[in-house]
């Protein structure tokens, strides 16, 4: 039993340091999405003059705290895997405040996809209604609404 995992690993080695694992098309994408996910969900769909896909909404914990990251997917034809179009991070929520999220609440429009979602500081427990509006392939808008403290 050791001896056929050592010759697992060895093999594995070889291959990195051939530069053939590191080469495979499907290999290379694992690295580009954070370690910490803890949440990720398919939510609204999208759709172009040539393309169609659907928002990968992905939560990350890290330092006791939520990171958002939108990924717009193109459904790819053939039969071949769907592609990510473009990754973007929410950089308010990263630069400006420390939250914990609840799952959003997603609602369609004709040109947008609008989420919902309510943060609490993970210092001061302020609550925070969020409104992320997401379009075409990287574009979004965020809205923070500070809430009161009676506010529900």
């Amino acid at each position: 039993m050791k001896s056929a995992l050592l010759m697992g690993f060895l093999g594995l080695l070889l291959m990195l340091s051939s530069g053939k694992l590191l080469a495979d098309p499907a290999f290379s994408a694992v690295y580009k999405m954070p370690a910490d996910i803890e949440w990720a969900d398919s939510l609204c769909p999208w759709k172009s003059a040539t393309e169609t896909g659907y928002l990968r909404l992905v939560r990350t914990l890290d330092d006791d705290r939520h990171r958002l990251l939108v990924q717009w997917i193109r459904k790819s034809m053939n039969e071949q895997p769907d592609e990510a179009v473009s990754t973007r991070v929410i950089d308010e929520l990263d630069q400006l405040y420390r939250v914990r999220l609840q799952p959003p609440q997603a609602q369609l429009h004709p040109d947008h996809c609008e989420l919902n979602m309510v943060a609490e500081d993970v210092d001061s427990e302020r609550r925070y209604q969020l409104q992320l509006r997401l379009k075409g392939p990287g574009e979004y808008r965020l809205m923070v609404i500070e809430k009161l403290p009676g506010d529900l």
